[in-house]
């Protein structure tokens, strides 16, 4: 039974509460349905992954997920949006102040999944890659993310060959080509092996890159000196567990 308030003061508060509706923050409860992919991909996969597994993942009842995202491609979509927003706001943070290599670094480490929140966001990347080879809306989304990455890339190429920190010689837009794909194919071997791409080896292959640029020569290295550099001791960190992130992207 329903507790009677004591006085008329606090009976009409207590109607009051029970008359008003709810307010949603709508766009919250998609972040959490989000959230709640991300936990259920680590665990099993994107394809095991369905629109009452994911409403019950954010505790919510099974149609609750339904005047959001009517299918689990919908959730995917929204997703790779949140990723790509949550990744860009993370980048002109880690870039604020910075020009050159330092900024290129910066803005690169945002997109390599180095930690729980940057493996999940690859982990909704790569099965929206799939679902785009059929789609050219997707593409569309996806082709506009990239542009806007090379983009700022190219500017930050720029200013380190402006300031003398990387050979002038190398194409601006050979050098964005090969560390953007450098960085989409980190989110693909973190995710499907990533007992052979601990968070070191992925920044030290970063790092490698940029030194290349760095060479001023445009010789390669000799080989006695990449022996002697793999030769180095190497620090590995602990295997990473699947788990739940937030985004909190892009």
């Amino acid at each position: 039974m329903t507790p009677t308030p004591a006085t008329s003061t606090t009976i009409t508060e207590w109607r009051k509460e029970r008359t008003v509706p709810k307010v949603v923050d709508h766009e919250q409860r998609r972040i959490e349905f989000v959230e709640a992919l991300w936990r259920i991909m680590s665990r099993v996969g994107f394809e095991a992954a369905t629109l009452q597994n994911i409403s019950a993942e954010a505790g919510y009842a099974n149609g609750a997920i339904k005047p959001y995202f009517s299918t689990k491609d919908d959730l995917l979509t929204f997703a790779f949006d949140y990723v790509f927003t949550q990744t860009n706001a993370r980048m002109a943070e880690a870039t604020r102040g910075l020009a050159g290599v330092a900024a290129l670094r910066a803005y690169c480490l945002e997109i390599l999944p180095i930690d729980e929140v940057k493996l999940n966001e690859a982990r909704i990347v790569i099965p929206f890659w799939h679902l785009s080879l059929g789609d050219s809306a997707k593409c569309e989304v996806h082709e506009e993310a990239m542009r806007r990455w090379r983009g700022v890339m190219a500017t930050h190429v720029k200013e380190a060959q402006d300031a003398g920190e990387v050979d002038t010689r190398l194409p601006v837009s050979t050098v964005v080509g090969q560390l953007l794909n450098m960085m989409l194919g980190a989110q693909i071997t973190a995710t499907l092996t990533p007992a052979d791409q601990s968070v070191d080896d992925l920044v030290e292959q970063l790092d490698t890159f940029i030194s290349l640029l760095q060479l001023g020569t445009g010789d390669r290295i000799p080989a006695a000196a990449t022996t002697a550099q793999s030769a180095g001791p190497r620090r590995r960190s602990a295997p990473r567990s699947g788990g739940s992130g937030s985004a909190g992207r892009p």
